[in-house]
């Protein structure tokens, strides 16, 4: 009769074939087979950091020939590796992951249920990141089995969150454990900070697939007149990613498909584009719809909400950043000036930022959607309080064409009301002398 699960167990794998089945019976594995919390309380085996012999800090269990649970069938058509997968967690973002460490990850697979009978759930090959408290059916090999989440609340949204905690709680004790190993047998610890670079290994690496998102885990972070940025999570690492999805239909005076256009320049712009202070694009996708994908590095918030996120309790030497977004976006500028393109709306919320802890940030330029080459930018363009004089020759009197001098004059803009925390600039009015009378002044 099987047992009561450990209290570290965080799901088990229920047995769906005949192989599966005999893989309880192993030896090895009949210490960590307890019932489930399937309806019928079927038996399978458990997952969770109480099941390895040795900690390996971010692993949670292995399985294979020879790992923390035994799969020891293995056949010409389905042969099974030393450690052919290995569940693991994501200590930035807190996400499990199923890693293939076969050498044919085509050996592995993920299916969701059906909605009902007649039809196929999504099937994934691969690693991929596991949902919490969502069940699959998982194909290793020649084995099949059914991913049971433990229940611990009655909710869903409490359940997911204990679910997580548990998780967390047992990767810092398995790290803690690790630390009393000998250095060569200590697992290689897990950079925070790659949550911030990640991405460039994955550009970098021809074999890699393009950037895929769990849909599911996707939350809005921004809202704008032209779509919404939503936070997102990468199937294949658990490393967050932004999506921005594009309402095409938005676009003021542009039929879809003159907006589509539009927005293919703009992509085209920033796949060209390679300079440590300007935002990445990572991909896109859905381009034959209205409401197009694109794919960027994921970063803490924008120059605005950077003076939001801070108060009298946790002061922000305003002096100090202000002098690190100059040094940065002129750096961005002068890349861009050298390919002859002028960006056009420099302004607060197009200046995404990293918080690098100590006080120091890194800053990124964004969104090109206005951007064109000097020779052939005429168009009045960009955000009011942060528009060149060049814009506005009747009232500045300032008579030229568009230059990368235009960046210039609103990346000042952007200093100014940036240091001031916005309270005294932009103004409380639109009229364009009151906003140039008042940068004169600063100037």
């Amino acid at each position: 009769m099987a047992q009561n699960f450990h209290p570290k167990t965080l799901f088990h794998l229920v047995p769906a074939n005949d192989p599966a089945h005999k893989a309880l019976l192993h030896p090895d594995n009949r210490s960590f087979v307890s019932r489930s919390d399937d309806k019928r309380r079927e038996p399978g085996l458990e997952v969770g950091f109480h099941v390895p012999s040795k900690s390996r800090g971010h692993v949670i269990t292995r399985l294979g020939r020879d790992a923390d649970l035994i799969l020891n069938q293995s056949t010409p058509k389905n042969p099974m590796s030393a450690v052919h997968v290995a569940f693991e967690v994501n200590a930035a973002t807190c996400h499990v992951l199923l890693s293939v460490r076969s050498k044919r990850p085509s050996s592995v697979n993920l299916e969701l249920p059906a909605a009902s009978e007649k039809a196929h759930g999504e099937s994934i090959t691969g690693d991929s990141v596991i949902i919490y408290g969502q069940t699959y059916l998982i194909s290793i090999a020649s084995y099949e089995f059914i991913l049971v989440w433990r229940t611990m609340s009655a909710t869903v949204a409490d359940n997911i969150n204990s679910l997580k905690t548990l998780t967390m709680q047992g990767f810092q004790s398995s790290q803690q454990l690790a630390q009393n190993m000998r250095s060569r047998d200590r697992p290689t610890d897990v950079d925070v900070s790659e949550a911030q670079s990640w991405h460039i290994t994955r550009l970098n690496t021809a074999r890699l697939p393009h950037f895929r998102d769990v849909e599911q885990l996707r939350t809005i972070k921004a809202s704008g007149a032209f779509g919404n940025v939503f936070k997102a999570v990468d199937r294949s690492t658990g490393h967050n990613f932004a999506i921005k999805v594009v309402n095409l239909a938005a676009y003021i005076n542009a039929d879809i498909e003159t907006a589509r256009a539009l927005l293919h320049k703009e992509i085209k712009f920033m796949e060209r584009f390679k300079h440590e202070h300007i935002i990445e694009l990572l991909g896109y996708q859905r381009f034959d719809t209205p409401h197009p994908e694109i794919f960027m590095p994921l970063r803490d918030g924008t120059l605005g909400s950077l003076v939001k996120s801070h108060n009298s309790h946790v002061p922000l030497n305003r002096e100090s950043v202000s002098l690190a977004v100059l040094e940065q976006m002129l750096g961005a500028l002068d890349y861009l000036a050298n390919a002859n393109i002028v960006h056009r709306d420099i302004k607060p919320d197009n200046i995404l930022y990293s918080n690098l802890g100590n006080g120091y940030y890194h800053f990124q330029l964004a969104n090109f959607g206005l951007a064109n080459y000097r020779s052939i930018a005429q168009t009045f363009c960009g955000t009011g309080y942060f528009q060149a004089p060049e814009f506005w020759p009747y009232k500045s009197n300032v008579i030229a064409g568009q230059s990368p001098k235009m960046d210039i004059w609103s990346l000042f803009a952007t200093i100014v009301a940036f240091h001031s925390a916005f309270t005294e600039f932009p103004p409380a009015t639109g009229d364009y002398l009151v906003v140039l009378g008042i940068l004169r002044k600063k100037g």
